[in-house]
């Protein structure tokens, strides 16, 4: 509210963060909103080209209060795993094997941050279930389930076929 208000924008406080949710959960930068929502059709809160100075200012208001958000923790993994090699290699010697559940849910920082975790030498597990995605709101995207197997093609699929959980 405090930055809409600074920025004398009339939008609903919530509606902002969704938008701001909804970039930083597919990585786009702020400079691209406005073409990604008019590819993805998707109706922005606030007015998309005044989204890049929300961004900015919602950044600035953070930093000056010391705080981050849950895309921040995220983004943050991800932007160490990408500049400390040292940190990668450690964290592949020490776990090597990673496991994902509902994979159908995870969004594309959610994905970076399993490929640089994983590398290419740990034992990745993903159980998911592509008829169950139902996160495409906060940026889930099934297509990282169904591109698992180019990633990692060694990775063999073992498909249930049978539904357990509501049968007779």
């Amino acid at each position: 509210r405090e930055v809409l208000s600074e920025l004398k924008l009339q939008a609903e406080a919530y509606g902002a963060l969704a938008d701001l949710d909804w970039a930083k959960a597919r990585m786009i930068p702020p400079d691209r909103y406005e073409g990604s929502i008019r590819i993805t059709r998707r109706r922005s809160a606030l007015p998309p080209a005044r989204f890049a100075d929300f961004a900015a200012a919602y950044e600035r208001l953070k930093r000056r209060r010391g705080v981050v958000d849950f895309d921040d923790l995220l983004g943050a993994c991800v932007a160490l795993l990408e500049r400390a090699p040292g940190v990668r290699e450690e964290l592949h010697r020490r776990w090597r094997h990673v496991l994902v559940d509902e994979f159908q849910d995870t969004n594309a920082v959610q994905y970076a941050w399993l490929r640089l975790l994983a590398g290419k030498v740990s034992g990745v597990t993903a159980v998911g279930d592509d008829d169950q995605s139902i996160y495409g709101w906060r940026g889930a995207e099934v297509t990282n389930m169904l591109r698992f197997s180019e990633i990692y093609p060694e990775a063999e699929t073992v498909r249930l076929e049978e539904n357990y959980r509501s049968t007779g």
